[in-house]
C-alpha cells in the first residue's frame, strides 16, 4: 500500500525508524501497564543516576583531598619555620 503526499508516492509500511519507534512505544506501554498507570524510573535510569552521583562525590572528595594535602604542606612548612 502506498500513500500519495504532495504528488509523491511513499510506502505506508513501517520504515526502519518506524519499527524502532513502534518497539519503543510498545515497551513504554508495557512499563505503563506493569506499574498500574503510574510513571516510574526504569532500572537503567536508576543505575545511571546513582553512578553519576557516585562519580560526582568521588571527584569532590579528590578535590578536597588535594586541598588538604596542600594545606598540610603549608602548615608543616610554617611549623618548621617557627621552630628553627
Amino acid at each position: 500500500m502506498t500513500l500519495t503526499v504532495c504528488g509523491s508516492a511513499r510506502p505506508s509500511g513501517p520504515t526502519r525508524m518506524g519499527r524502532k519507534q513502534d518497539r519503543n512505544d510498545r515497551d513504554e506501554g508495557l512499563a505503563h501497564e506493569r506499574t498500574g498507570g503510574e510513571a516510574r524510573m526504569t532500572d537503567t535510569a536508576l543505575y545511571y543516576t546513582f553512578s553519576t552521583i557516585a562519580q560526582a562525590l568521588a571527584s569532590a572528595f579528590g578535590v578536597l583531598a588535594a586541598f588538604a594535602v596542600f594545606a598540610f604542606t603549608r602548615v608543616t612548612a610554617d611549623i618548621e619555620a617557627a621552630f628553627c
